[in-house]
């Protein structure tokens, strides 16, 4: 469970990420040869998660949150319309992929917060 649970909390992350990539105009692929890279970051990175508290996993997707706003509001008008292919979700504009982020990202910490019992911020 923690592990999943720390995949989900770091995935804010991945989304900066991908942004900057397409706020450049740049696709954010991988070419299929090289897609074990990004299962390979995936395993390596919840590991981390291994024995993770509650307040851990939220502290991490709660972080990686106000990063991915923060950085979303450093972009001009013209790097938002920039953009390139995204792995699964096809052509997407630096804005397309940033309104939904929080949104989904948003649904994943809803998630763990009721699988452990949080309704703190419910």
């Amino acid at each position: 469970m923690r592990s999943v649970g720390g995949h989900i909390a770091q995935a804010p992350g991945g989304d900066v990420y991908v942004a900057k990539r397409l706020a450049k105009g740049s696709n954010a692929t991988l070419p299929g040869f090289l897609a074990f890279v990004l299962d390979l970051s995936n395993w390596w990175g919840v590991r981390k998660f291994a024995k993770a508290t509650r307040a851990d996993l939220l502290a991490a997707w709660e972080n990686g949150h106000n990063d991915l706003f923060s950085f979303a509001t450093t972009l001009s008008d013209d790097e938002l319309d920039r953009g390139g292919t995204v792995m699964s979700l096809g052509k997407q504009t630096a804005y397309s992929f940033l309104k939904q982020s929080p949104s989904h990202s948003q649904e994943h910490a809803e998630a763990i917060r009721a699988v452990i019992g949080d309704k703190s911020r419910a």
